[in-house]
């Protein structure tokens, strides 16, 4: 089994925990951080909600998938800093940046760490991709250029406009950046070597 962990988008004004478990598309763990107001928390043996007025940071959120949910949040305070922590039920986003594990149900967390580690020891390919005829490269020098020729070892690149002169260079003098998809053509930064 691969797990990869996955960023999730919330929008501001949306109310935490609702908008983790509908952008999470499933089962998994959550974790987040950010800035929420008006956090609602629950302490472990007491009875009932608190409900803390105004903005805090949201240092920590951890849990799975619909909760329960263990929250930090801190604020400035008239005497130092406002901490706030238990079970988060309710707050409403202002800045919330949030990661998914996903893994199905009856899923061990061993076997979630296992293939976390598998994951994260796969060696880089040995032949990383290089830019060929038809790709784009953003070069650190001549800016954005078409790929005209490719030998592996050379680039012959013409600037985006298509004027001006064919350039050779030597891909050996440069560090080679992973493509990003543009415009339905790989594009590949070129940085000086060392």
């Amino acid at each position: 089994m691969t797990t990869y962990a996955r960023s999730l988008s919330i929008a501001g004004g949306t109310a935490l925990p609702e908008a983790l478990e509908q952008a999470s598309g499933g089962p998994g763990w959550i974790q987040a951080t950010g800035v929420v107001d008006d956090p609602e928390v629950c302490l472990a043996g007491e009875p009932g909600v608190r409900t803390h007025k105004g903005r805090f940071t949201l240092v920590s959120l951890v849990g799975q998938v619909g909760g329960p949910y263990g929250a930090m949040l801190v604020r400035a305070g008239a005497g130092g800093s406002e901490v706030c922590a238990g079970h988060l039920v309710r707050a409403r986003v202002v800045d919330v940046s949030a990661t998914a594990l996903p893994f199905e149900p009856g899923t061990s967390w061993a076997s979630i760490a296992v293939a976390t580690a598998e994951a994260a020891a796969e060696p880089e390919p040995d032949d990383p991709e290089l830019p060929d005829v038809g790709d784009r490269v953003e070069h650190f020098a001549f800016g954005l250029c078409n790929v005209v020729g490719s030998d592996g070892e050379r680039l012959r690149i013409r600037s985006l406009g298509g004027h001006g002169r064919v350039r050779e260079i030597s891909l050996a003098m440069l560090e080679v950046g992973r493509p990003v998809a543009s415009g339905g053509r790989r594009v590949f930064k070129l940085l000086k070597r060392g």
